[in-house]
């Protein structure tokens, strides 16, 4: 239904309900019309007032236990949900968005087993039985995610999403030969998205053979100019050439499509370490360190402190594309315990760029201090 239709329908009814409030039926239209239009807090309103004049209806429980998910009502959603199951076990829509709660709370074992009902009800979707896969995969049960990725592609061999995932669950259990071979029936079956040309760019890396990975990155870049994963990798692989200038480019595109990339502006510094300097570096991190303003702290400066409460030892050797998430993961986790602490790094003779980076960090973060070893001795 059309937006400016469906938005017709909606001042239609609420004129209904400014003359007569009890109007039957009125409240569950408006509803459903709110939902539709993605306005679900209104929707909710009004599916719950209609629940009062059609109290016990299954297709308006689901409804309603749909839209208490979309507000994140969680809770909520999840009993109405299990009370429609309670009364009809094989309610396929109930299961689904019931899985899709528990997995919102983190229950994952409960959602693989709502979901595992629902495919036995509708044994053919591939949408479902991929579902059910990538919760295998987040549960690290292989062979199950395998088995459904399987089954989904086998079931319809157009189906994107189930190729794309289990051709990264190849890649994460290390299994480069099988992960080469589906990307090339991805490529076969979808020749103009780019995803393909990133996977097999992404394999070819990962086997060392870094001129292909370059060739099928460029292709997927070429394809989606503005995917800034395929640019960040493109980066990685130019630094594994040494060629600084294309890495440089290429991360700071990344960077221009999502700012919130953290590897690709812990690279970019490593980059500037190497050819422009620490005071460049420095100022393409500065607003990763910022602390925001509080109302003891209005200028959002960290003090520094005497007589820490607690010192957190990082040892790090070859840290460099990870050691400033690493730094900010730490801080934050510190900051939410309370009291005063300071996180020491002691770079143990890296190779690479991890020194110059932590060194940089803690120019912005006044809990660090870093010390360097000047070759590796262990911990």
């Amino acid at each position: 239904m059309p937006t400016t239709f469906r938005e017709s329908k909606i001042r239609k009814h609420k004129r209904i309900l400014r003359r007569t409030p009890d109007a039957p039926g009125a409240h569950l239209e408006l509803g459903r019309l709110y939902f539709q239009n993605g306005e679900y807090a209104k929707a909710l309103h009004h599916l719950k007032i209609a629940e009062k004049q059609f109290p016990g209806d299954p297709t308006l429980r689901n409804l309603i236990g749909e839209a208490c998910f979309k507000t994140g009502h969680l809770d909520e959603a999840g009993k109405v949900l299990e009370e429609l199951l309670a009364k009809a076990p094989h309610n396929l829509d109930a299961l689904v968005r019931l899985s899709k709660v528990y997995l919102r709370q983190n229950r994952l074992d409960q959602a693989i087993t709502s979901l595992s009902h629902a495919v036995t009800i509708q044994p053919d979707a591939p949408e479902l039985i991929n579902d059910l896969g990538a919760m295998y995969f987040a549960k690290g049960n292989f062979t199950e995610a395998e088995t459904c990725f399987r089954k989904a592609v086998t079931l319809d061999g157009n189906y994107a999403l189930g190729r794309e995932n289990l051709i990264s669950l190849f890649m994460e259990c290390r299994r480069f030969p099988e992960a080469r071979e589906e990307t090339k029936r991805y490529i076969e079956c979808f020749p103009d998205d780019f995803r393909g040309f990133r996977f097999h760019g992404l394999i070819c890396r990962e086997e060392g053979e870094l001129d292909a990975a370059i060739q099928f990155l460029a292709q997927a870049k070429e394809k989606n100019p503005e995917d800034f994963e395929t640019c960040y990798q493109l980066g990685i692989c130019a630094m594994s050439r040494n060629d600084l200038e294309g890495a440089v480019s290429n991360f700071r595109i990344a960077l221009e499509q999502n700012p919130h990339h953290a590897g690709a502006r812990e690279r970019l510094t490593a980059c500037y370490c190497k050819i422009e300097g620490a005071d460049k570096a420095f100022r393409t991190l500065e607003k990763s360190f910022r602390k925001e303003p509080s109302a003891g702290n209005p200028g959002g400066v960290i003090e520094r402190e005497t007589g820490k409460e607690l010192s957190i030892i990082l040892p790090a050797f070859n840290e460099s594309d990870k050691i400033l998430s690493n730094l900010r993961a730490i801080r934050e986790t510190a900051l939410a315990l309370g009291g005063s602490f300071e996180i020491v790094v002691v770079d143990d003779g890296s190779e690479d760029d991890t020194y110059p980076i932590a060194e940089l960090a803690s120019r912005g973060m006044n809990e660090v201090r870093v010390y360097r070893s000047q070759r590796n001795i262990g911990k």
